[in-house]
């Protein structure tokens, strides 16, 4: 047991420990995919926000969403007020003391990320795009904030990696009968 169960205890921590770095790794990955799609998004519906065209962004959400890509999509005023939703509305207001939102509503608005991943849960990722006063949005918004609005998106990981988390844990499980098998061949050796 001097021997054997001390190389148990540390396979089994290195084990454990490449488990939770992969995940961690994943998990970086699948945010800066969800983000990088919502500012594609974002560029994509900007055409259409600038000739103040609600239904035409509407229909781009919907065809974005009818691809089963997103979960749901919603683009809300500073105010909280759902301008744009891609389904059936769930909330006419999004208010910034729900989980995740002071992510960026604690940092000053010159501060806040380009795009943030504001809550992330086992099965979906919400990602909050900022959109931002250009210029150009002049005429139906005052040039004195910094951004009109939000992008708020719920991307499902099983678009994102559809088998990453099981291969991870077949890996973690083919790791612990490696170390009881090496453990269990040191013990005999020394027996």
């Amino acid at each position: 047991f001097g021997v054997g169960l001390p190389l148990l205890l540390a396979l089994a921590g290195l084990s454990l420990v490449q488990y939770w770095r992969q995940r961690d790794l994943l998990e970086e990955q699948a945010q800066v995919t969800a983000q990088q799609f919502g500012q594609l998004i974002i560029g994509s519906l900007r055409q259409s926000m600038l000739n103040n065209d609600p239904s035409l962004t509407r229909e781009i959400l919907l065809g974005i969403h009818g691809r089963q890509t997103i979960d749901r999509a919603e683009i809300v005023g500073m105010d909280g007020d759902v301008l744009v939703d891609s389904g059936p509305r769930a909330a006419e207001l999004q208010h910034v003391a729900e989980p995740g939102c002071n992510a960026c509503h604690r940092l000053a608005v010159e501060h806040r990320p380009a795009a943030a991943v504001i809550s992330n849960d086992s099965a979906l990722m919400r990602v909050a795009v900022p959109i931002d006063n250009e210029p150009a949005c002049s005429g139906c918004h005052p040039g004195n904030q910094v951004h009109i609005g939000v992008l708020l998106i719920d991307v499902p990981l099983r678009i994102l990696w559809p088998h990453a988390f099981e291969n991870l844990q077949i890996d973690l499980a083919i790791s612990a009968g490696i170390t009881l098998l090496i453990t269990a061949s040191v013990y005999w050796l020394l027996h």
